[in-house]
């Protein structure tokens, strides 16, 4: 029970599956992304940015991310999107 509840709990949370990712950064939405319509993804500082294939670019500031969990977060995007710049 607890455990679908988290998205609505914490502010700051990740969630990753076969086909995308779930990533809420201090709002009430998160994004999902689902890693197929992915063309890239760089991470700069503690920003992400996300280009979608549409041409959409999706930017993630993760300032209040510890280094440990912004490198996990652009490592899991990196297994799953060809195209991935640091």
């Amino acid at each position: 029970a607890f455990g679908r509840s988290r998205t609505f709990w914490f502010r700051f949370y990740v969630s990753w599956f076969k086909a995308g990712a779930y990533v809420r950064v201090g709002s009430f939405l998160g994004r999902s992304f689902t890693f197929s319509q992915i063309k890239s993804v760089n991470l700069s500082e503690s920003t992400l940015t996300i280009r979608k294939l549409n041409e959409q670019e999706i930017v993630l500031d993760l300032n209040r991310f510890e280094r440990e969990d912004i490198a996990k977060l652009h490592s899991i995007f990196s297994q799953h999107v060809i195209n991935v710049a640091t």
